[in-house]
């Protein structure tokens, strides 16, 4: 499927670049969190529990919204920028040398935990209708695995180069060293932006752009399917 479907394989590619980069920031920041700012499990269980608590309402109020007002793609965009925003701050409170005030390393984290829980539903949300439009409504059970897996592999690596890059980095004789892995999750975003750009220029029949076919909400997608199912 993936041979005769250059769109799926581009909506592939996202998604594990997507997943390669959230995987790796949830198991490097309380690394940094814990070594480098003296955060407690406590400490961060409670900005994960309040940043949790974010991200439910910004999927039920967010993601539908922006998907109906400026088109999947390029709500995926943004839902990815709203994202990288939170893997910047923790680079930003390296570069600027705030980790030795309490205050202002508190200010960082909880930041960084919320923009990515206001971005990271959306983002799932799209890479699901990526792979919906990618596909002939034939095949879109093949595709959606296909592309599950694409995601689930880079899931699994994120965790393999995050980690080691802040512990490398951090061993140099720099007190920038640990901004590294942020700043990787940073580019490894912008990949994945010009990835979407690309999909959506090549006129994939979910996107708005002349040749596309009709938009879809994420709750229209989650209805068809479910009476598809029954």
């Amino acid at each position: 499927l993936l041979a005769s479907l250059p769109k799926l394989r581009l909506a592939c590619a996202i998604a594990m670049t997507f997943g390669a980069g959230i995987g790796a920031y949830d198991q490097t920041m309380p690394v940094w969190a814990r070594d480098q700012l003296h955060f407690s499990p406590g400490d961060l269980g409670a900005i994960m529990s309040i940043s949790g608590l974010v991200s439910i309402f910004a999927s039920y109020f967010l993601v539908t919204r922006m998907v109906d007002r400026v088109g999947n793609c390029n709500a995926l965009c943004i839902s990815l920028c709203i994202v990288s925003l939170g893997y910047a701050c923790p680079a930003l409170d390296i570069v600027m040398g705030w980790q030795g005030n309490n205050s202002r390393s508190w200010a960082v984290v909880s930041a960084s935990y919320l923009f990515k829980a206001v971005g990271i539903e959306s983002c799932f949300t799209g890479i699901t209708l990526l792979l919906k439009h990618c596909s002939p409504p034939d095949c879109f059970g093949v595709a959606q695995g296909i592309g599950n897996g694409f995601l689930s592999a880079g899931l699994a690596l994120g965790p393999l180069w995050g980690p080691s890059v802040f512990a490398w980095s951090s061993g140099q004789d720099s007190e920038l060293g640990g901004a590294l892995p942020f700043l990787l999750l940073g580019l490894l975003t912008c990949v994945a932006v010009v990835l979407v750009r690309a999909l959506s220029a090549m006129g994939w029949r979910g996107s708005a752009e002349p040749g596309g076919g009709p938009l879809e909400s994420p709750l229209l997608v989650a209805s068809e399917d479910a009476g598809a199912s029954l």
